[in-house]
């Protein structure tokens, strides 16, 4: 600020000795040159300025706190007494946006890095970017926006991942339904004779129509058959994240229909239950799915998920999933997860022949009971914030 200061004063004195020391005249052209001054500097400032937003984390923790940095080159010999940055932050499900503003001193001839941060109480995906850098010369006389050339438009995704409800609810496999598989088990034996798992020593209790007599006579000893297990997905977790945009818990019921499914899915990998969870996403206007029997596949499952956001129409799960269902495939169990269960959901969910049994997981807030069509399906309001204690009669 020095040198403008000087700059202003060199031209007024200039201007002193040319119209013969007129200290009125000199006031005058001292006012009227150094806004003018400050202006022409603030915009030539402006030109060799960049700005961008760094991001190295992906995902966190709901309340957990994200690291930014956002580094600032100034390429002129220029200072920049305040700037304003002002860094944007959204819910991909929600439709709120949230603002940061960020005031500090550009410095000439410098590379800076100021360090911020924020956090989320609710799951899903967070998009963050710069919304705009706002320059001011010292006496705030003129105000310059950074174009969008100068600054990283660039948007950074964090994943804020639910922690998963710990479940002990009783399941059944399903095993008897005889579905059909043309991948077995590597570590488990089972009941299908078309595949053998493995040859081993009789043992006390063991079927005699499984002893292996040619093997028997070779090494006159019983040895016996163990089969193989299908990998059969019994289980389909549907969750339809419609959301009422009028509803004052709409955020808390998201965060609990996410919650819900990602913890039945965490509960039955658990217990090697291979399953299969389903969602529309209105991003990409179709069922997402995916089968889950690994960690590695239940993560996928988890982003795939989150990925999918807040649908504004109702049922649009359930209604892709009939349409796109495949006949030859039937589970022995569908859980439908909403937050409404309308009574054209029942009907569809009743003809569609997806499952031998179904079950719908209402989630509401305990201060508003839900509307519960008339229906043979089984039906359980699971209230937010209280999970574990909703579905534990729940036979999966």
């Amino acid at each position: 600020m020095i040198f403008i200061y000087l700059a202003t004063l060199v031209i007024t004195i200039l201007f002193y000795i040319l119209y013969d020391g007129n200290i009125s005249f000199m006031i005058c052209a001292f006012t009227v040159l150094l806004p003018i001054v400050l202006t022409a500097m603030n915009f030539i400032a402006k030109l060799c300025i960049r700005a961008e937003l760094r991001i190295d984390l992906q995902k966190c923790a709901a309340g957990q706190s994200v690291p930014m940095k956002l580094v600032i080159t100034n390429r002129s010999f220029i200072p920049v007494p305040m700037a304003e940055i002002t860094i944007c932050y959204r819910m991909r499900a929600g439709k709120s946006e949230e603002k940061m503003k960020i005031c500090t001193p550009i410095f000439p001839l410098n590379t800076q890095t100021l360090t911020a941060g924020f956090s989320s109480v609710h799951y899903g995906v967070v998009e963050c970017r710069v919304k705009s850098v706002k320059m001011y010369d010292f006496l705030r006389i003129s105000r310059f926006k950074l174009s969008k050339k100068r600054f990283s438009q660039m948007v950074y995704e964090v994943t804020v991942l639910p922690e998963a409800v710990p479940l002990n609810n009783a399941i059944s496999t399903y095993n008897e339904l005889g579905s059909d598989s043309n991948e077995f088990s590597q570590t488990k034996p089972g009941d299908d004779p078309s595949e053998i798992f493995g040859i081993r020593e009789y043992a006390e209790g063991d079927r005699l129509s499984r002893i292996h007599w040619k093997l028997t006579a070779k090494t006159d000893e019983l040895m016996v058959k163990d089969y193989s297990l299908p990998l059969v997905e019994c289980c389909m977790i549907v969750t339809d994240f419609y959301i009422n945009e009028k509803d004052p818990y709409g955020e808390e019921l998201y965060d609990t229909e996410l919650q819900l499914s990602l913890s039945l899915s965490a509960f039955l990998g658990e217990n090697d239950i291979r399953h299969r969870t389903a969602a529309y996403s209105p991003l990409t206007g179709q069922l997402e799915q995916a089968v889950v029997f690994d960690e590695a596949t239940a993560l996928d499952s988890s982003m795939l998920l989150l990925s999918c956001g807040i649908s504004r129409e109702k049922d649009t799960s359930l209604y892709s999933l009939s349409e796109g269902a495949d006949v030859t495939q039937r589970y022995g169990h569908l859980i439908y997860i909403c937050s409404e269960f309308t009574q054209a959901a029942a009907e569809q969910l009743e003809s569609s022949g997806l499952a031998y049994r179904y079950t719908a997981l209402i989630c509401c807030h305990e201060s508003f009971a839900p509307e519960l069509p008339d229906t043979d399906i089984e039906m359980i309001p699971v209230y937010c914030g209280n999970i574990s204690r909703s579905v534990e009669e729940l036979i999966i």
